[in-house]
């Protein structure tokens, strides 16, 4: 399968309620993603913040059922993102920045 794009995915915290991540898209402006040596493109980052339902019940998940249901559906699809997030999400993208350019 060949793929024109994708998402750099940089988890900031778990702590049990809600999962922070840093994302970075990126598309091939020359290649293909996954073959070769393509040349990319970063696009705007952005934070992400999603709160999970509490007290979620456990009981009649199978092996099989497990395969369809990994995960519970948000809470809050787009929870808010603490400043403390926003902070080390621009400490991150300039080590990411260091990283590519030296």
């Amino acid at each position: 399968m060949d793929y024109d794009h994708g998402y750099i995915d940089y988890q900031m915290d778990d702590s049990g309620e809600a999962y922070h991540f840093l994302r970075i898209p990126y598309k091939a402006i020359q290649g293909e993603i996954g073959s070769g040596n393509p040349e990319v493109q970063l696009g705007q980052p952005f934070l992400l913040a999603h709160r999970y339902e509490s007290g979620i019940e456990h009981d009649g998940i199978t092996a099989y059922s497990a395969v369809y249901n990994q995960f519970s559906a948000p809470e809050e699809k787009d929870a808010y993102v603490d400043q403390k997030y926003i902070r080390d999400g621009v400490l991150i993208l300039k080590e990411v920045e260091n990283r590519l350019v030296h």
